[in-house]
């Protein structure tokens, strides 16, 4: 066989190899699933109110300082156990200061149990290779849900979206962070910042059963993903040079980081208010095509409003359901929808079909705001009325519905509530509303934040191209 035939033929193997790769991880996802007569029965029977005070304490985490100093402080007051699942751990000084402490807890007997998304353990290398030195200490596990097989392409659009911190069953984080700098904002990060928000609850009254607990609730979800028959343990081994990096970042971060250890633990339970409920929602963790169970239950509990809903997500996609929901919600009560701008968004792929769709976001009635800043917004709410607050990591977008594991806590709190509309007005403080004709209502103190030529024709061209795709955003 001739060299150029061999390469003809290699060339063919490799694109029928590419091919299959792509068409296997984009069929299975396209055809939508409903969510069964059964699990509508119920759900309808879950109650997210209660008239008494219950046995957890919460308080939002709203700022790049103090996540990260949230964090710290919960590690380092660990005495038993650590539970962390996470989508994405990003390489950098505070990610290996942060994952140090996590050594440090182990060092000290604490059970250390750490859960990453298959794909990104797959592509992250640094990140890898830190995770691979952790799981070489006996108090540390470390394992990946859905972990990559070209063999398999049909798992590979099914992520791990959870954002979830357990301490001594005890403490409890729960929202839209990753374990990245763009998110903490240290001294040693130029980029733009990315704003999200977390729930931190307390289970301090131990007299009720824990099994009504907040924090019970997730460590069993936790458990589901953790013995999960696709969750697999990382197998590899670190690198002594990875091992001598991390040991050293922590001191290093803190003597030019010193805004993130200001706080104690005790100076957050100090702030935090009482709860009557609080009610973990989830969707499927099998790593097929989801029935929307967190879309179907927030869906419920926002047409039950009777004084108003506001909303803030960083992507939204023009599901027809979603637009019908919408439109459905403000003819009933005044709705805010509060997200990121053409100028805000690091997320052309998750932008891009909002943008394209706005006019029809507009019609539903909702009064939607926009951030303008070359910072973004991430976080992941819902204020229905004056006492539920819902925070998480699920967004308003096709993947969050049917493709990725999502999280969401729904909390029956009217001092929790206010504290929510607190921070997403701040946020809107800071944002332009769209009027009816999708332009900008004027405003005297917020700016129109400029988009470069080119990010414009980038979101417009990829809202064409993927359009077709809508289902996989």
């Amino acid at each position: 066989m001739s060299l150029n035939k061999l390469v003809h033929y290699l060339l063919i193997i490799l694109f029928l190899i590419i091919l299959y790769l792509i068409i296997g991880s984009i069929i299975p996802c396209f055809f939508t699933k409903e969510v069964s007569a059964e699990n509508k029965e119920a759900f309808s029977k879950t109650k997210f109110t209660n008239s008494e005070v219950g046995p957890d304490r919460a308080t939002i985490i709203e700022t790049p300082t103090d996540a990260l100093n949230i964090r710290m402080e919960m590690v380092r007051n660990a005495k038993k156990s650590l539970y962390i699942t996470t989508y994405k751990i990003k390489d950098s000084l505070s990610t290996r200061a942060f994952l140090d402490e996590i050594m440090q807890a182990a060092n000290r007997g604490v059970n250390v149990k750490l859960l990453l998304d298959g794909k990104s353990y797959f592509y992250g290398i640094n990140a890898k290779n830190f995770l691979n030195v952790l799981n070489d200490h006996p108090n540390i596990e470390c394992r990946v849900y859905n972990p990559v097989n070209p063999l398999k392409p049909w798992n590979l659009q099914l992520l791990l979206h959870d954002k979830i911190i357990i301490a001594d069953n005890e403490f409890l984080l729960l929202g839209g962070r990753n374990i990245d700098e763009r998110h903490f904002a240290p001294k040693e990060f130029e980029g733009p910042i990315t704003h999200d928000r977390e729930i931190f609850i307390w289970h301090y009254n131990k007299d009720i059963k824990e099994e009504e607990t907040a924090v019970k609730q997730v460590e069993n979800y936790f458990d589901s993903l953790w013995s999960f028959e696709h969750t697999s343990l990382i197998k590899d081994s670190g690198k002594d040079k990875h091992l001598s990096l991390l040991e050293n970042s922590f001191e290093t971060f803190k003597k030019s980081n010193s805004k993130f250890f200001e706080k104690t633990l005790d100076d957050f339970l100090n702030r935090t208010v009482e709860t009557n409920k609080i009610t973990l929602i989830y969707n499927p963790i099998d790593v097929t095509k989801k029935e929307p169970h967190v879309a179907y239950q927030l869906r419920e509990l926002a047409l039950k409003a009777k004084k108003s809903v506001i909303l803030q997500t960083p992507y939204a996609t023009g599901n027809k359901d979603l637009l019908s929901v919408m439109k459905e919600v403000s003819n009933n009560v005044p709705l805010v929808m509060q997200t990121n701008s053409p100028a805000s968004t690091p997320n052309i792929a998750a932008f891009s079909n909002y943008y394209g769709h706005r006019k029809k976001f507009i019609e539903t009635g909702a009064s939607i705001y926009e951030y303008q800043s070359k910072d973004s917004i991430h976080g992941k709410s819902i204020v229905i009325d004056d006492n539920l607050a819902i925070v998480g990591s699920c967004n308003m977008d096709d993947r969050s519905f049917y493709l990725d594991t999502e999280t969401m806590l729904v909390v029956d709190s009217k001092p929790l509530a206010s504290e929510l509309t607190n921070h997403i007005d701040n946020l809107k403080n800071n944002s332009l509303k769209l009027d009816n004709n999708n332009e900008y209502e004027v405003s005297n103190t917020v700016n129109l934040e400029e988009v470069p030529k080119y990010k414009k024709l980038l979101i417009w061209t990829v809202f064409i191209v993927m359009r077709p795709f809508q289902f996989l955003i």
